[in-house]
């Protein structure tokens, strides 16, 4: 059985990056032992130093480890012995077949995509660190992220509507700022939208898109990777700006919400073509549950025609928050007038007992420990009364019955719970 590498305490076999549940230490479970993610010391197996043995650095950063890999490149997690942080390295693999002026501007445009990102100052977007090339290969040294990407969070199905807004509020929050600066993402999608366990979201990889197009795609004009959430603009090969984000945006809390892709098919072809010429399935038939409002939300957003989607990221979130409320209104309304049943089941916990969902992401909790499993949100401390500066609010969940809270509100407007 694994332990903790910090209180001890069993973790289970399940490999994978999890938090432990009795200290809320981020690690990592694998065969040979669980990792320090958070609290302890990074880049150490039971104590012993991790290396892949190749590239040992990039730059003044020193690898410890490979921690992923995608059409771009590969991810490593490095030390910064310099100033004495850990940082993520991400680099570019450039196609062969390019001739010696084709793989300059790719680089070229690599480092000016990772420059115009290193501009970004915002709490919802990940921090570049520097950019570089060491022995041909193009880096970028980034924030280490700590947690999930949207991609696990998907899996678990269909989202509750304060889970999903909450996201995507952060999600448009983000993308609102970085348009003001006139940078464009262009690959918006679960595996670029980082969730920490705090609750925060971290938006990663602006305009690397682009980057990966010019040196991954082949002469024939094939798309690698899914483009599930590629906007129409996008799929025909026309110039791309923030209504493309607006509309992949809008895919992705249909996703959400209904537990299952706005648009799918065997192959990106026939993907590509529902996305110009189909709508996707009607939410409220895979989610009766969503209010109306907001799927006419999502509608607007994924509009084919990027003039008739929102003129802008704060748009479409005030529309979206609007409609999530009204939703809650209408709810609370049609169960007002019926008189109260008899209590079923246990009654709410008094406050300062043991929550049943986390605060920070809803799920349901294990009957024992402190922190959530999935997001290292402590589960005794229900509300934040005071969020970092420049954050959200981390708790927006009912411990009792898992409901979405005002931000400044610790008691139930559903089950009374006062957390």
């Amino acid at each position: 059985m694994k332990t903790c590498p910090k209180c001890g305490k069993e973790v289970g076999e399940q490999e994978g990056v999890r938090f432990c549940p009795f200290c809320g230490t981020g690690i990592e479970v694998t065969s040979r032992g669980t990792i320090y993610l958070g609290g302890g010391t990074p880049g150490t197996v039971d104590g012993e130093p991790v290396t892949d043995g190749k590239p040992d650095h990039f730059g003044r950063y020193r690898v410890i480890k490979e921690i992923g890999t995608g059409a771009m490149g590969v991810v490593y997690l490095a030390r910064d012995d310099k100033i004495g942080r850990s940082v993520a390295i991400k680099t570019l693999s450039v196609r062969q077949g390019l001739s010696p002026d084709e793989v300059s501007e790719v680089k070229e445009r690599f480092a000016r995509e990772a420059r115009a990102a290193g501009t970004l100052q915002h709490p919802n977007i990940v921090v570049i660190f520097d950019v570089g090339e060491e022995e041909g290969v193009p880096f970028i040294a980034m924030e280490h992220l700590q947690g999930t990407t949207l991609v696990d969070f998907i899996r678990e199905g269909a989202s509750p509507v304060p889970r999903a807004t909450h996201i995507v509020t952060q999600l448009l929050t983000a993308l609102s700022y970085a348009h003001g600066h006139n940078v464009v993402h262009r690959d918006i999608k679960p595996d670029n939208v980082f969730l920490l366990p705090d609750g925060t979201v971290k938006v990663v990889d602006f305009g690397i898109a682009l980057v990966q197009t010019a040196s991954t795609i082949t002469v024939s004009g094939q798309v690698l990777g899914t483009p599930r959430y590629m906007s129409p603009e996008q799929v025909k090969g026309e110039a791309v700006g923030p209504p493309s984000d607006i509309f992949s945006t809008g895919t992705l809390l249909y996703e959400m919400l209904a537990g299952r892709p706005a648009y799918d098919g065997d192959t990106p072809t026939t993907v590509m073509y529902k996305i110009v010429h189909e709508q996707p399935r009607p939410l409220l038939e895979l989610s009766p549950s969503v209010p109306h409002e907001l799927d006419a939300v999502i509608a607007k957003a994924t509009a084919k025609i990027p003039s008739e989607r929102y003129s802008s990221a704060s748009e479409m979130s005030v529309a979206m928050n609007r409609a999530a409320s009204a939703g809650d209104a209408g709810a609370m309304a049609a169960v007002a007038p019926r008189p109260a049943a008899p209590p079923q089941g246990p009654a709410p916990e008094p406050q300062g007992g043991r929550h049943k969902f986390c605060g920070g992401c809803g799920i349901k909790l294990p009957p024992d420990g402190k922190f959530c499993p999935d997001c290292g949100t402590p589960c005794y401390d229900p509300l934040e009364a005071a969020p970092a500066a420049g954050r959200p609010a981390r708790l927006l969940f009912c411990g009792q019955c898992g409901t979405g809270l005002p931000a400044a509100s610790r008691t139930c407007s559903r089950c009374g719970f006062n957390n």
